[in-house]
């Protein structure tokens, strides 16, 4: 059972700013005092603390916080990270065993960094040690990633006297002459002995051999980090400004001028007390008084698909850099987005560094390095960039904030957008949200005054936005029409095909049918791990294979139903695979394009498909939501959404936010050239509130919906929650536990007299055995969260002592998924 440590900073205390007690680095002589404090890398209740350990003579001078050290720890040797120093230990110093060594030359993380952690611990009821692995380096831990250097060769002649020994040099010896012929053009620069030699012709000993002649030097550097492909955009000059954007700008310019200082005078707040942490949260109540109120260092940008949101985050990322600032800019996911790092790069050249999950641990570790030395001070990545090792960083930008990627899973499940907002605090830092559909409590929030509000409602060159019709798929069923496209669908096709304009057919569902099931008993086909059923899927070889999307198990669809052994086994809903083999059907001539998880599985697909897409290459592309996602390309006059039913009842409280903001956000890949786009949405619901306000593109009317049905539960933004689910390999115990643990959490809320506080029955969570584990759920929710946390803690510290060695407990603190 995993419980987070009771005690810790004050999490008010850090967000503002103020260090921990004892996190000093140095003493008054400037020599770090004698005692470390060191919090070790095992994931364990009892020993996430801190553990003071003697500083060795031979690294009083070296060590500082944020290094990863080896200590003694029991009979063994454990790494671990220093938090933190002090001359009061509270314990003779004789007992004391010294830090074994030092792991890295460089402390891995900075000071304010560990305060983020600190602030993490208390925010998502994690161990101290989760929130600080989160933040870890590649090869930080265990293993090290090595970076074999990379060889470089500089020209050591006067470039004119370089071609001219080449040219004496070309009949005896031409691949030297080649190589010298290369340093002349880039002189005085070394450059990288690999791409020298290759654009040579020559090998090693070419090299070697100017060497010797004292010609040329060979220098040993670590590598750059590997630059990902992405599709490339030539560098221009900023665009003008849209009215909107103008505005919109404005106000930012202003903002990022008080948090951050005069560019010309180059002002940078202290990193953990800046002028950010002095501002307080925004223009609410609490705004200074005798005047106006200060702009707030955190906002909302809401803007519609294509108004240009990121042109203002490259605006706002370049007066940054002007005042000596680095910055951050979260994406939901880089392989989704390579129009928006081609972007970054174009603007900020070799300053960006990107971060992804498809790198090697020894890129991404080459990468860490490079902007840990300040030579990236641009970031661009997906969740965990949200830790990049910036120095003096002065903005984090978190685009299409309302992404459910953003939310971690596993421990530590922090948010990055409730992340960013903490470490700009902490950093004096500003951040701007940027959405078309933003969250529902990132909204609230703007409504609230705890953010700026800037708003783009228009399209870049005023395009419209996309007509959107609807079609009752209750009608085509009635008049006879069982297809999977209605035949409108079919028309609009037809017309954009044969105009040459390009189509997006959007289904939110991989693999060819979605259940196998038994028409003469109602057997349906389920994982044998997991409380799902099996997702039918065809091969290239045109056999079928049943997949389960969540633990992968796969099996031959059987002949026979194993209950009754009858032969009406027959497959039921369809997938992105049924909509390509429809698709090809129709429209036999047609260049059409499938991409899923399926067949982006392979490093490269991804982008490989989108440069086809953009190049006029493909006619029909069928997809789920990475289809949705930081596309444009002007050719798509039509998006098809073949079923807008999938999410809409699905056992979640977020289902409508969901679906509205996927339905427009895939809505919004239309019309971006220069004619209108049109978007066709399929459902059984059309009458859904829902879907007529995305037929309307009426944001506001669903978040009116939203709020209304959420301010009478008391769920987030008007109420906070916490979702425990306990988890064993038998149900009867996973049963017990659970219900032992709603009856004390129900205690200790009312003992502690917590707001609005409710504690559900244990209940079977809506996929009650996934990946072998049964699995049972209790939700709290409560007005005042802090003090729903300090309950929950106090319970689940309680219960630790007796509770099931085999059971475990999972704490999701304001969770986004329900399964």
């Amino acid at each position: 059972m995993t419980t987070p440590r009771t005690g810790g900073s004050d999490p008010a205390a850090i967000a503002a700013g103020s260090a921990p007690s004892g996190a000093g680095g140095t003493a008054a002589d400037g020599r770090c005092p004698p005692v470390a404090e060191v919090v070790v890398d095992i994931v364990a209740p009892d020993v996430d603390r801190v553990f003071h350990f003697l500083v060795p003579p031979g690294l009083r001078d070296r060590l500082e916080v944020g290094h990863r050290v080896t200590v003694p720890f029991g009979p063994r040797r454990v790494e671990g990270t220093v938090v933190g120093f002090t001359e009061q230990p509270g314990v003779p110093p004789e007992r004391l065993r010294p830090i074994a060594a030092l792991r890295d030359p460089v402390p891995v993380l900075t000071p304010a960094l560990i305060d983020l952690a600190r602030w993490m611990e208390d925010r998502y009821l994690c161990l101290f040690v989760q929130a600080l692995r989160a933040m870890l380096p590649p090869g930080a831990r265990g293993d090290r990633v090595r970076l074999a250097p990379r060889r470089w060769v500089r020209l050591l002649l006067d470039p004119a006297e370089a071609r001219h020994r080449a040219e004496t040099l070309a009949r005896r010896a031409p691949r030297q002459a080649a190589v010298l012929e290369r340093l002349a053009q880039a002189a005085p620069a070394a450059v990288p002995q690999g791409p020298l030699l290759a654009a040579a012709g020559a090998g090693p000993e070419a090299v070697k051999a100017l060497a010797r002649k004292g010609w040329v030097a060979v220098e040993e550097r670590e590598p750059e980090p590997d630059e990902p492909a992405a599709a490339s955009e030539p560098a221009a000059r900023p665009p003008a400004l849209t009215p909107e954007q103008a505005a919109a700008w404005r106000r930012l310019e202003a903002a990022l001028a008080a948090v951050l200082g005069d560019a010309a005078a180059g002002d940078a707040p202290p990193s953990g007390g800046g002028v950010a942490a002095r501002r307080g949260r925004g223009t609410g109540p609490g705004a200074a008084r005798g005047g106006p109120a200060p702009e707030p260092a955190a906002f909302l940008l809401h803007g519609v698909t294509g108004s240009g949101k990121t042109e203002i985050y490259l605006r706002a990322i370049a007066a940054a850099l002007a005042r000596g600032r680095g910055a951050i800019c979260l994406v939901p996911e880089i392989a989704l987005t390579p129009q928006t790092v081609a972007r970054f790069r174009a603007r900020f050249g070799s300053r960006v560094a990107v971060l992804h999950s498809a790198m090697t641990p020894a890129q991404r570790l080459a990468t860490w390095r490079a902007i840990r030395a300040g030579r990236k001070p641009v970031v661009v990545g997906a969740r965990s960039a949200v830790f990049a090792p910036v120095p003096n960083l002065g903005l984090i930008v978190v685009d299409e904030e309302h992404e459910t990627s953003y939310k971690q899973e596993e421990a530590p499940r922090y948010h990055a957008r409730e992340v960013a907002l903490a470490r700009a605090r902490l950093e004096g830092a500003m951040v701007i949200l940027g959405s078309a559909t933003p969250a529902v409590e990132t909204y609230h929030r703007a409504l609230e005054g705890e953010l700026g509000l800037l708003e783009l409602g228009r399209r870049i060159g005023e395009r419209p936005l996309p007509a959107v019709e609807i079609v009752d798929m209750r009608r085509e069923f009635g008049l006879g029409h069982r297809a999977l496209f209605s035949r409108r669908l079919v028309d609009l096709l037809r017309q954009r095909l044969a105009a040459g304009e390009q189509v997006l057919l959007f289904l939110n569902r991989r693999g060819y049918h979605t259940v196998l099931l038994c028409r003469e008993c109602g057997f349906v086909l389920r994982c044998p791990h997991c409380d799902v059923t099996l997702t039918v899927h065809q091969l290239a070889s045109g056999r079928r294979v049943c997949r389960c999307h969540y633990c992968d198990h796969r099996q031959v669809p059987p002949a026979l139903c194993p209950r009754c052994g009858g032969v009406a086994l027959h497959p039921f809903g369809l997938g992105t695979q049924k909509v390509e083999e429809a698709a090809r059907r129709l429209f036999p001539g047609a260049r059409i394009q499938r991409m899923d998880a399926d067949v982006t599985a392979r490093r490269g697909t991804h982008e490989a498909i989108y440069r086809r897409f953009a190049a006029g290459q493909i006619d029909i592309l069928i997809g789920t939501q990475m289809i949705a996602k930081g596309w444009d390309v002007p050719g798509v006059t039509l998006v098809g959404v073949v079923s807008a039913d999938t999410a809409l009842h699905m056992p979640d409280f977020r289902r409508q936010e969901r679906t509205f903001q996927l339905l427009e956000q895939v809505a919004g890949r239309a019309g971006r050239g220069p004619r209108r786009g049109l978007v066709l949405i399929q459902t059984y619901s059309p009458d859904h509130p829902c879907l007529q306000a995305v037929a309307r593109h009426d944001y506001r009317a669903m978040y009116r919906l939203e709020a209304a049905e959420r301010r009478e539960l008391g769920f987030p933004p008007f109420g906070h929650l916490i979702r425990a689910v306990v988890a064993g390999p038998e149900r009867a115990p996973v049963e017990q536990a659970a219900s032992r643990l709603a009856a004390a959490w129900r205690r200790a809320v009312d003992e502690a007299a917590v707001p609005g506080a409710r504690v559900t029955p244990a209940a079977p969570a809506p996929i009650e055995r996934l990946r072998g584990r049964w699995r049972w759920h209790v939700l709290a929710r409560a007005v005042d969260g802090a003090a729903l946390r300090a309950a929950t803690r106090a319970v689940m510290e309680r219960l630790r002592e007796a509770w099931p060695r085999d059971v475990q407990v999972q704490l999701d603190v304001d969770p986004f998924s329900m399964l």
